[in-house]
């Protein structure tokens, strides 16, 4: 059976989502092997390295492709342009790809300066966004209405600073015990 347009898209939005997911796991990784051995730490960045690059090009980079032409060729195919809902939809998908040239130009640093210039804990938040980012699209394409989704990912992303705000008073809760 042939894959139709939409079924593609699917595949490949969650290829790409899936892919950035993990990258942002390894740029963690790689950040927190700095603080290992000069033996195991040169062994483990080079194989996060070598990961990141493969994730990058073969996952990622064919998945923003895919999923931004049969994106595209959606809406246009079903007058979504004018709908309310697809310009917050359409906002979340600029994220999307910022994050995602965001994570290429951090690979490059990786490769290059065998080092990330960024906290930890700014790469860990960098790595929720895509979550709060799909869960925004997901609202936006499941209600179809712009305000509803709007609120919706208001409350999720209270959810997620109570959350972090939670997790970041027993971490500190426990440094000090």
């Amino acid at each position: 059976m042939l894959l139709t347009i939409k079924s593609l898209h699917i595949l490949s939005v969650m290829s790409w989502f899936a892919g950035l997911i993990y990258l942002g796991r390894l740029f963690i990784y790689f950040q927190a092997a700095a603080l290992d051995d000069d033996a195991i730490r040169a062994a483990r960045q080079t194989q996060l390295t070598l990961m990141a690059r493969r994730l990058y090009n073969g996952i990622c980079n064919p998945g923003i492709i895919l999923s931004l032409f049969t994106g595209v060729w959606l809406a246009i195919d079903m007058d979504y342009f004018a709908m309310p809902w697809m310009h917050v939809k359409l906002t979340l998908v600029l994220g999307f790809c910022v994050l995602h040239f965001l994570s290429g130009r951090l690979l490059k640093q990786m490769i290059t300066h065998e080092f990330i210039p960024v906290s930890e804990t700014l790469l860990r938040i960098l790595n929720e966004s895509v979550t709060v980012l799909l869960v925004g699209i997901v609202f936006a394409v499941v209600t179809k209405d712009a305000i509803e989704s709007v609120f919706a990912m208001i409350g999720f992303l209270a959810l997620i600073a109570i959350g972090f705000t939670l997790y970041y008073g027993v971490k500190r809760t426990r440094k000090s015990n």
